[in-house]
């Protein structure tokens, strides 16, 4: 069912795209902007992917892991950042600097690690 209105609705379009140049155009510049994004955001995932910031602190130590973010893009280091749920309050607000994500990335880890060790204390 779904699939024979998608079929329809697609033909509608394609029919109106080969009638009318500018939808075309319009159609085809809105599609590779959409493109551009999914490329766009499957590269930061890609970027992100297999870092974990904890264990680069408890391997490394904050020097280690301020090395280890130094190379990255704001974007990247906003995506650790929600990755693993670092700043839950929004306390890095809308237009966070490089060095505030970093802050607040070894603040976490610091953190993590001081409640790991606790933890693991027998």
């Amino acid at each position: 069912m779904i699939e024979k209105s998608l079929k329809s609705l697609f033909g509608i379009v394609a029919d109106e795209a080969a009638r009318n140049r500018a939808f075309a155009r319009k159609l085809e510049d809105e599609i590779l902007k959409q493109a551009k994004d999914v490329t766009k955001a499957r590269e930061l995932e890609e970027q992100v992917t297999g870092f974990n910031p904890n264990v680069v602190f408890k391997e490394a130590g904050a020097e280690g892991l301020k090395f280890a973010l130094k190379n990255r893009s704001i974007a990247a280091l906003k995506k650790i950042v929600e990755r693993h749920n670092i700043d839950p309050s929004n306390q890095l607000g809308s237009r966070p600097t490089r060095g505030k994500i970093v802050e607040i990335i070894l603040i976490a880890a610091d953190k993590r690690a001081k409640r790991d060790a606790k933890l693991f204390e027998y």
